[in-house]
């Protein structure tokens, strides 16, 4: 039977004061945990499958006190009702089925530590991951950060204590300090100097001891693992790193951020958990996730997976049987497919239609989330580039004011998504289209008086510029008029900083690069883990 375990954390400062009077307004975790439990029962996972560390009920307690006036913050009362009732309403099935497994003083390191590693002592009788759990999917969301290692009269001598992972320590919150000695061997060799509430922190170091001693106990028994904070791929690049001897474990580790951005809102765990719990819900669903493959024209991630110094590339499952049956799957994943709707292990390659495997998930997850946070990108790329001649043009279109609609954020937005998905000439081809006059249409007074009215137009002096994205809407007169009597309108992308041409591709490259919180995997490279479907985590038995 797999487990899943999900984990929501907080800052110290914002939700575990003593004095909750002092405590944040709002917190970072409890409803995306809600949320989360949700789609895994409503994808079919058992309630004895899931183990819930968030201080849900604790949380709710603090929202009445706020709302009944046992404590007075100063916000005011409809307020904390308010949020209580959203509260509850993302977390109803979490809270009907019994709450959170660990609420209050116990959502804190050590019980992550217990609850991953099978260890009741202390808890007699309280959930925890079974050593005979045939895989362990966990999740946090949380706060991340990192510190550096050296003394603070001797920062790191590079002066990138918190981008260079030989000089810091990385680590997510939690609200409460663990309690007992169940972290004290592996806090050996954590750098605690520098920590401002060091109980509360779940360190890479204490990730990297967990999972060394999970494999030991069972090698065998893969892990997938979520961590949506920021600085989250510090943790991941740590357990990477040569040293760490991870190469042949079967563990899938997906991030939020790069190792020195902060995560988006929701980030990578509302894409991963949609798509995960789709891909199993109904085999509808499944056939839905590959149709999507299907429309991607070849579809790779914006990541390779690195972990111990190896490279592999996630690709989508082969799409034809031929393709399955030469398909270099490592191992004993080569003699995995699915038969009559089960995994069977024996079943020679070539079989019937692959499964959803992990590798496919998380690219559509990452997919998704791409697609969900395109604005900050295009807003990125707004202030470095923009079209020089249609700048100060207001566009019109039927049903909207005038210059409510801006033809170079529909094209735009339209062109990194399918850059996403890798269709790599979008980009330069909208930019040709920009610079060629193909995007955009002149039509003297003349023509433009038998032209009018027509969406997507411009006037400008001497008559107007039409915008190509609106073509669809001409009547068959416009669109001969168009072809007739029309000359290009050349647009190019300026650069914002030096007002040269600038290359639209190398402008979202670097804002992708620098700029934006991607989502990243990191798996054993030697193992098969990313051949595995996603089915082994929804294991019943």
């Amino acid at each position: 039977m797999a487990y899943h375990v999900l984990i929501g954390g907080e800052s110290r400062d914002c939700q575990g004061v003593e004095d909750i009077s002092k405590r944040e307004f709002q917190h970072t975790s409890v409803t995306f945990i809600g949320v989360a439990y949700e789609r895994l029962r409503s994808a079919g996972v058992a309630r004895a499958q899931i183990i819930t560390v968030v201080q849900l009920q604790e949380y709710l307690g603090v929202q009445m006190a706020g709302e009944t006036g046992a404590i007075d913050t100063g916000i005011p009362k409809t307020y904390y009702r308010d949020n209580r009732l959203r509260v509850q309403e993302k977390c109803q099935r979490l809270l009907a089925e019994g709450g959170a497994d660990y609420d209050g003083k116990e959502a804190n390191p050590g019980t992550i530590w217990k609850v991953l590693l099978g260890d009741t002592a202390g808890s007699p009788g309280k959930k925890v991951v079974p050593s005979n759990a045939t895989a362990v999917h966990f999740a946090v969301y949380s706060h991340g950060n990192s510190h550096s290692t050296m003394p603070k009269e001797d920062d790191a001598p590079d002066g990138r204590c918190h981008t260079s992972g030989k000089f810091v320590e990385w680590y997510f919150n939690m609200p409460h300090p663990v309690t007992d000695g169940s972290l004290d061997a592996a806090s050996r060799y954590v750098a605690l100097g520098n920590a401002k509430h060091p109980k509360c922190n779940f360190y890479a170091t204490h990730l990297r001891a967990l999972l060394s001693e999970r494999f030991r106990r069972r090698p065998g028994c893969p892990v997938v693992g979520v961590l949506n904070y920021c600085r989250s791929g510090g943790t991941a690049s740590f357990l990477a790193s040569p040293f760490s001897n991870t190469a042949h474990w079967p563990l899938l580790l997906l991030v939020s951020s790069q190792s020195d951005k902060d995560s988006l809102v929701s980030g990578l765990w509302d894409a991963w958990f949609q798509v995960v719990c789709e891909s199993l819900n109904t085999d509808a669903s499944a056939n839905k996730l590959k149709a999507l493959f299907a429309d991607r024209d070849a579809f790779s991630p914006t990541r390779e997976l690195k972990l111990a110094g190896r490279e592999s590339p996630l690709e989508p499952p082969p799409s034809t049987p031929a393709a399955r049956s030469a398909s270099p799957l490592p191992g004993a994943a080569a003699k995995r497919c699915r038969v009559g709707g089960n995994w069977n292990p024996d079943s020679p390659p070539g079989g019937p239609a692959t499964p959803v495997r992990l590798s496919t998930c998380f690219a559509l997850a990452e997919l998704r989330y791409y697609s969900e946070n395109v604005f900050e990108l295009l807003n990125l790329i707004k202030t470095r580039c923009y079209p020089a001649r249609i700048l100060s043009l207001d566009f019109s279109f039927e049903g909207t004011k005038v210059g409510d609609v801006d033809p170079w954020h529909v094209d735009l937005k339209a062109a990194v998504l399918d850059w996403h998905t890798r269709k790599q000439n979008q980009l330069a081809d909208l930019q040709r289209r920009y610079k060629s006059g193909e995007a955009f249409r002149f039509l003297s007074k003349g023509a433009a008086s038998r032209f009018l009215p027509c969406d997507g137009t411009s006037r400008v002096k001497g008559g107007v510029v039409f915008w190509s994205g609106a073509k669809p809407r001409l009547t068959a007169q416009q669109a001969r008029l168009l072809e007739e009597a029309s000359t290009p309108f050349a647009v190019e992308l300026v650069s914002v900083t030096t007002s040269d041409e600038a290359c639209l591709e190398t402008v979202i490259k670097h804002a992708l690069d620098n700029d934006i919180a991607r989502p990243a995997a990191f798996h054993g490279s030697a193992s098969d883990i990313l051949d595995l479907p996603v089915s082994l985590l929804f294991a019943t038995h």
